[in-house]
């Protein structure tokens, strides 16, 4: 008898039971696993936990919490390196009188930092009313002991926002396909896969075939690996696992 995690048996649902590609996973985690055709046992990349992994909805949901806690203590959002749009600072070579409003209208940015609708958007999800005393206290208490989960949750949020066009959100997003590109594409190499490789990859889990976050992880993988295949499972991992024992 073989042990398989539910990577394994989503790479079957979408392969009819054959042990051969890349499966990539990303719900609240993540994790890319694949099989190379010829060597019994898979390798990985991913699959650390929530305090490892990007492009999990576990590092969504926290970069959206920490996106709307930085909008409201007037800070620049960074995400991934790249500084989302930070408010206006008036031109010193501007007269006094537009130097006024400017500064005007700077110091008003400056107290919602960033603009982003994730700061009412999540308050509005935990049901808080403000974030000094409420969200405060949602961060460092779990009295249903969701742990990781419950960051998770605020996923959803990143999706909704960029939708209706937050620049904020669609960076987060942005962050995280490429994330998950990287570790698909480094599975690859650990699996010596080909560059003109027709080898299937699977998409799987509640992040990853959300679009457009699927589209854009697959923009950058075809760029390493343009004649791979992309799938989705057929049947759930359970049916992929009994397909596995078939064989």
């Amino acid at each position: 008898m073989s042990v398989y995690n539910d990577s394994v048996g989503a790479l079957a649902g979408a392969t009819f039971g054959e042990l051969y590609g890349m499966v990539c996973i990303a719900g609240t985690g993540m994790i890319a696993m694949g099989y190379d055709g010829v060597n019994p046992d898979p390798k990985r990349t991913g699959g650390w936990g929530s305090f490892v992994d990007d492009g999990s909805g576990y590092s969504i949901g926290c970069a959206v919490l920490k996106a709307a806690i930085h909008a409201q203590d007037g800070l620049p959002i960074v995400v991934s390196g790249a500084p989302a749009p930070a408010p206006a600072v008036a031109d010193s070579k501007s007269d006094s009188k537009s130097d006024s409003k400017s500064d005007a209208k700077s110091d008003a940015a400056a107290k919602s930092g960033t603009p982003t609708i994730l700061t009412e958007m999540v308050l509005k999800h935990l049901k808080c009313s403000n974030y000094d005393d409420d969200v405060l206290g949602w961060l460092y208490s779990d009295p249903n002991n969701l742990g990781w989960a419950r960051f998770a949750a605020l996923a959803p949020l990143a999706f909704e926002a960029h939708a209706k066009g937050d620049a904020v959100a669609t960076a987060i997003l942005h962050s995280a396909a490429r994330a998950l590109a990287d570790c698909i594409k480094s599975l690859a190499v650990k699996l010596k896969v080909k560059s003109d490789s027709k080898i299937p990859i699977v998409f799987s889990g509640g992040v990853i075939t959300t679009e457009p976050m699927g589209d854009w992880v697959w923009s950058h993988v075809v760029k390493a690996l343009p004649n791979a295949v992309r799938l989705v499972p057929k049947v759930d991992a359970a049916v992929g696992a009994a397909l596995l024992a078939t064989k």
